[in-house]
């Protein structure tokens, strides 16, 4: 099995990190899955959701069925999610993502992804990804350490993550806490920054 991370989506969720970087915050991964073999999961690009601490159910609801909308237009799927915690020390993940991301997971009928912000990752901005990668296997069990499971992200997307940073357009992310605040902000569309 194969999870491949596109530049888009790599610079999406580092951005939505980088612009809140004392809250928690939780994106959908929307792409596609191919078989073969190996069989392939690829993320194509990320939706941010919320930058608050509780995601309230009613809230969550919402943005998944504007999503649903929005994959079915660009024959896309949801095929994971991901999530940062508040505290850089904090790795675990918590039981409303563990219970989020089983329920994507059985959706997509296995091999769904979470991706779990490593926050000491993001501080040092250096060249390596920021995840951690977990696939559900009984329990989630972290990509890295199964055998025959292949993790690849795009180099380009983690080169430009430093640039983003540098001219401060990661500011321009918008998440679905933010489209409620004010509804003209696209939170469905945040590739201006990404190319």
């Amino acid at each position: 099995m194969e999870y491949h991370i596109s530049k888009e989506a790599y610079l999406k969720i580092y951005a939505h990190c980088v612009k809140y970087p004392v809250n928690q915050v939780t994106g959908i991964l929307l792409g596609k899955k191919t078989e073969g073999s190996p069989s392939k999961v690829n993320v194509i690009t990320a939706i941010p959701v919320s930058h608050e601490s509780v995601l309230l159910s009613n809230k969550l609801e919402i943005a998944l069925r504007q999503i649903d909308i929005y994959c079915k237009k660009n024959t896309l799927q949801i095929i994971g999610c991901y999530h940062a915690n508040e505290l850089v020390e904090n790795d675990e993940i918590p039981e409303l993502i563990n219970l989020f991301a089983k329920n994507i997971d059985s959706n997509l009928s296995g091999q769904s992804l979470l991706l779990m912000i490593d926050n000491k990752k993001l501080i040092a901005n250096d060249d390596q990804h920021i995840f951690k990668a977990y696939v559900l296997q009984k329990s989630w069990k972290i990509l890295q350490t199964i055998t025959n499971y292949v993790f690849i992200v795009e180099e380009e997307g983690i080169n430009k993550s430093k640039e983003i940073v540098k001219n401060g357009s990661y500011a321009n992310i918008v998440d679905f806490d933010s489209h409620l605040e004010d509804i003209s902000l696209d939170w469905l569309n945040n590739d201006k920054f990404v190319v």
